[in-house]
């Protein structure tokens, strides 16, 4: 991960600035694949500008498009968009995952009476 990728996904627009100005290359790529507009344009499309009915606005949405607007002025191929697969575990550390997630979800099943504990079972706070 380059610099450039760093300011890019720490949401910070005039380090970029900076960056490109002084000759960051936009194109360099990440083991993933993504290049420095990848990583913002990914996380601009997770991040809604605004939620709750706009009651409630995310204040990185702006700084996000702002970026991305500087990484396409600078960026040979703008059509392109790199989404990376989510890393793949080899089969027994996936199966052991699984086992441990059935045995979390089995004891939150059996807790769910148990106050604090039990709020960190409801629904939705376990995936695998």
């Amino acid at each position: 991960m380059t610099p450039l990728h760093m300011s890019a996904g720490y949401v910070r627009p005039s380090t970029a600035r900076l960056l490109i100005e002084n000759g960051a290359d936009p194109e360099l790529r990440t083991q993933r694949n993504e290049r420095p507009l990848d990583l913002i344009r990914n996380m601009r499309n997770a991040t809604k500008p605004s939620s709750m009915g706009g009651l409630v606005t995310d204040k990185r949405y702006p700084l996000m498009t702002e970026i991305v607007e500087l990484i396409e002025s600078v960026t040979e191929d703008v059509e392109e968009w790199v989404v990376p697969e989510p890393p793949k575990m080899d089969p027994k550390a996936e199966e052991q995952m699984k086992d441990a997630m059935e045995k979390v979800s089995s004891f939150c099943n059996h807790t769910h009476n148990l106050g604090s504990l039990a709020r960190l079972c409801r629904p939705g706070h376990l995936s695998i």
